[in-house]
């Protein structure tokens, strides 16, 4: 027997895809990991809240291009996303699914990108590594 078939007793998936089965109660959800609640899921306490603090593993996306694209590229590609972003229904949908669209500069991303690195090689890090 496949053992998806046998149900799931725990998991920590990314929320988008989620939400509607959370909603529909097919799924329960326990906790978010993020900061703070998510709008799609106002009732759902964040893991601090449920008794696990300290613990903040926030799943994010961020649009990359290649190495080498022309800054007035990623300036238009940035200014598209962003208007899309701020369309009334789009953002709408975003949160439905439980993501919290937040439209940033390329600067911005890559700040994030390089604090994640800098955090999650220090937790990953094996006893006794030195970096």
């Amino acid at each position: 027997m496949p053992i998806w078939s046998r149900g799931v007793d725990i998991m920590l998936p990314t929320i988008g895809g989620y939400v509607p089965q959370i909603q529909a109660g097919q799924y329960r959800a326990l906790a978010v990991s993020g900061a703070r609640r998510q709008d799609g899921l106002p009732d759902v306490p964040t893991l601090a809240e449920a008794g696990v603090p300290d613990f903040e593993p926030p799943a994010w996306y961020g649009l990359y291009a290649p190495k080498g694209t022309p800054p007035v590229t990623t300036a238009k590609i940035n200014a598209d996303v962003r208007a899309m972003i701020a369309l009334a229904d789009v953002h709408a949908r975003f949160v439905e699914l439980g993501f919290e669209p937040i439209a940033s500069s390329p600067e911005e991303l890559g700040a994030k990108l390089r604090s994640e690195i800098v955090k999650w090689a220090e937790i990953l890090k094996p006893p006794g590594a030195q970096r």
